[in-house]
């Protein structure tokens, strides 16, 4: 595995523990479809919430909304 799986994959663990505590239910991991992927997607009472993780190991000239770009967040959409 490489370094920024690693990352990325710790920073998925910490994102589901963060949901987890605060009662939302985890519905996947992962998720693939002909649209892309989306890392998280958790249920509350009343959402359906899709989660995007950017994880870095310092800090970096751009932020983690900044990251998931119009392209991304119109995927998430379809």
């Amino acid at each position: 595995m490489n370094g920024k799986r690693v990352t990325g994959d710790l920073g998925e663990d910490f994102a589901v523990k963060y949901f987890e505590k605060r009662g939302y239910k985890l519905l996947c991991r992962n998720y693939h479809s002909r649209y892309g992927e989306i890392d998280i997607i958790v249920q509350d009472e009343d959402f359906v919430i899709f989660v995007e993780v950017k994880t870095r190991k310092s800090f970096s000239l751009v932020s983690p909304a900044q990251a998931v770009d119009y392209n991304k967040q119109k995927k998430i959409c379809l």
